[in-house]
């Protein structure tokens, strides 16, 4: 069993290598120099350094630990319970998609990949990210749903009426913006260019901030003085926003409006693609919008309520709306709005797009969904009840639950990272290179990204 282990090492040995390829299980078939071979034995293994060893066939592993691999001497380790378990040092000899060699002292060990070993899911290692820095508002409030950041600061609002920016590396407040809104009321969304924020909120107001120093340029305030406003977007020289109100209207960038557009009834979210807005208007309809000027293009007729938090989905010319009333998912063709797909078997919630990847949630299963035709590509069922936007970077899926704080592999839905999150949250995760930021009752915090 011993030489198995070895396994885990090229894991970390080739940084220019992606490690997705050495992910999985992987079967011992022959140990040179050991009279003892079982070649039952297998061993999988996550990117974060967790181990299982067991028996082929078998549901429970034998072991579970983790590995820590020394760059410099070519070598890694495996620990059980923080105890180091064999003092040797196992090497890479040769390695491909389906086979290993390594080396331990006078023997070698031979490994073939086999996915099917085991039924048994390594499971991540649930431990703390690392905390970079932590800004505490001391007047509390939760941080508003969709903040910014760019290459000096990051961006937010609170539901007390303030917006900050923040030093991205160090966590000090820089500004606090002095808008009119104080405490009567909170922040939506925050949407920028480079050099100035463009928000929105309670009160009707919309507000354009210099990045500089937190200078309000310019405040338009609608005619709707108690109403949230949607989301705020930003397109090339246009801002568009909409007050949940029988209106939609965007501004250029001097805040001076461009066009409105009456609309039957409640505008509950929408979402701007390819030049159009697409919107979940009232009570059973559907509308697309041309974005240079507000024509009305489609108006499609569905049954049921719309979930009006979130906003529609589109992807690969698929737009999927969801229907809380039902529970179901219903896609259209985003050019001529003929029904592609209906998804009533799984009681999704909702459905979400980010970064060209199409997630959907119910009350027990979170799952990757195909765009073309609705299939399931993977799934994780557990309880995770989300309460933010779920976000895709870098080939994974950061998820923030009213419990959990998971990463998810985008390609096969492999869960490789949770851990406790005890924290009420309507901050969207905000994910960089190196970095992911998290907010909740009072506070900002900067982890390492897992």
């Amino acid at each position: 069993m011993k030489g198995i282990i070895v396994a885990l090492l090229f894991l970390s040995l080739s940084p220019s290598v992606s490690s997705q390829k050495f992910l999985g299980y992987w079967e011992l078939i022959k140990e040179d120099g050991d009279s003892e071979q079982n070649p039952t034995e297998w061993i999988g293994f996550y990117e974060n350094g967790t181990y299982a060893l067991g028996r082929v066939g078998l549901s429970q592993p034998g072991k579970i630990g983790e590995w820590v691999f020394d760059k410099k001497e070519n070598s890694v380790r495996l620990f059980l319970d923080n105890r180091k378990i064999d003092d040797g040092k196992y090497v890479i000899e040769e390695v491909s998609d389906d086979k290993m060699t390594m080396s331990l002292l006078w023997k070698k060990i031979h490994l073939v990949r086999n996915e099917k070993a085991a039924n048994f899911h390594i499971p991540p290692v649930n431990i703390e990210v690392k905390l970079l820095w932590r800004y505490d508002f001391a007047e509390g409030g939760y941080p508003n749903q969709r903040s910014a950041i760019d290459d000096k600061a990051f961006y937010f609002g609170s539901d007390l009426g303030n917006i900050r920016a923040l030093d991205k590396e160090t966590g000090k407040r820089i500004w606090e913006a002095n808008t009119e809104l104080g405490s009567k009321g909170f922040f939506h969304t925050i949407a920028q260019d480079d050099e100035y924020l463009y928000c929105n909120g309670t009160q009707g107001n919309i507000y354009k901030i210099d990045k500089k120093n937190g200078e309000v340029v310019w405040t338009v305030k609608t005619r709707f003085d108690d109403d949230v406003l949607n989301k705020i977007n930003v397109v090339g020289d246009m801002i568009y926003a909409n007050p949940v109100l029988q209106e939609f209207f965007a501004l250029n960038k001097d805040g001076e409006e461009v066009w409105k557009t009456k609309l039957p009834d409640l505008v509950f979210s929408y979402t701007i693609h390819n030049d159009k807005i697409y919107a979940n208007v009232g009570v059973g309809s559907f509308m697309v919008l041309d974005a240079s000027n507000g024509r009305i293009l489609t108006t499609k007729e569905i049954s049921g309520k719309f979930n009006y938090y979130p906003e529609p989905a589109i992807a690969e010319n698929t737009v999927i709306i969801s229907d809380l009333s039902t529970r179901q998912l219903k896609a259209f063709d985003s050019e001529t709005m003929r029904e592609k797909w209906i998804d009533s078997t799984h009681q999704f919630l909702s459905a979400y797009e980010s970064n060209g990847v199409i997630l959907a949630i119910s009350n027990n299963q979170f799952a990757r969904l195909s765009p073309a035709d609705g299939s399931i590509l993977w799934e994780v069922k557990d309880k995770y009840p989300r309460i933010c936007d779920p976000v895709v970077f870098d080939d994974k899926v950061y998820l923030q639950s009213r419990e959990k704080f998971i990463v998810i592999d985008v390609k096969s839905g492999k869960v490789l990272y949770e851990s406790d999150f005890k924290h009420k949250s309507f901050m969207q995760p905000l994910v960089t290179k190196d970095a992911i930021y998290m907010g909740y009752n009072g506070k900002i915090m900067k982890a390492e990204r897992p």
